[in-house]
């Protein structure tokens, strides 16, 4: 299986003209979470549909920039991968939404307290012994994944120990967009493709052992 995984695109779809031959050769999508920027249910649309116009199969998790209409409308849609498991061609893929506090003070924010929790409802619904990918918008803490440009981590703790104990295939995050390129934690991938505002997306083939993960820039 091939996917295409796009994050952060903060409402602008121009992005899926210049990637489409791209989009329609992956055998699925996946969006990391920031659909939007404060942005509802429209403004997620307009990037969502842009994209299932070619390739229909598409899970994606919210961001902390998605506000709530964001996810019901991914829910109406039956994509919301967030605290969520789903079976594709004998893959589980499994999902994290939101973040936890940030600077910015953005529309879906949880308290670390509240996304510690998140976090173990996802654990206890993720079958045993199964492979599966891990979808969380926040990256794992201290990987290449989740360092901001004045040099410090500021990942999830959370997700970083749901990793170490779950051994998922691979953990897709977005978030952090200086974060963009790939790191393991043990034998998981760790994949932040980076904003496609900066003309960044992602390639992950499960076909290969281990598995090959690119990062990719459209505008370079």
């Amino acid at each position: 299986m091939n996917i295409l995984v796009v994050s952060d695109m903060h409402g602008d779809n121009a992005f899926v003209d210049r990637i489409e031959p791209y989009i329609r050769e992956a055998d699925l999508i996946i969006v990391a979470g920031d659909i939007t920027h404060s942005g509802g249910k429209e403004d997620a649309a307009s990037v969502i549909e842009a994209i299932r116009s070619i390739q229909p199969r598409l899970f994606a998790v919210p961001g902390n920039w998605d506000n709530s209409s964001v996810s019901k409308y991914l829910g109406s849609k039956d994509i919301n991968l967030n605290m969520r498991v789903v079976e594709i061609d004998g893959i589980f893929l499994v999902g994290i939404g939101y973040s936890p506090p940030t600077p910015a003070r953005t529309p879906n924010e949880l308290s670390e307290n509240d996304f510690l929790k998140l976090v173990n409802k996802v654990d206890a619904i993720i079958p045993d012994g199964v492979d599966f990918i891990l979808v969380s918008h926040c990256p794992p803490f201290k990987t290449a994944c989740d360092i901001i440009y004045s040099g410090i981590h500021v990942g999830s703790e959370a997700v970083r120990n749901l990793i170490e104990k779950r051994k998922p295939l691979a953990c897709i995050s977005g978030h952090i967009h200086e974060g963009f390129g790939s790191d393991r934690i043990g034998n998981s991938i760790i994949l932040n493709p980076g904003s496609t505002m900066d003309g960044h997306f992602a390639l992950l083939d499960l076909s290969s052992r281990p598995i090959r993960s690119v990062i990719r820039n459209f505008m370079a």
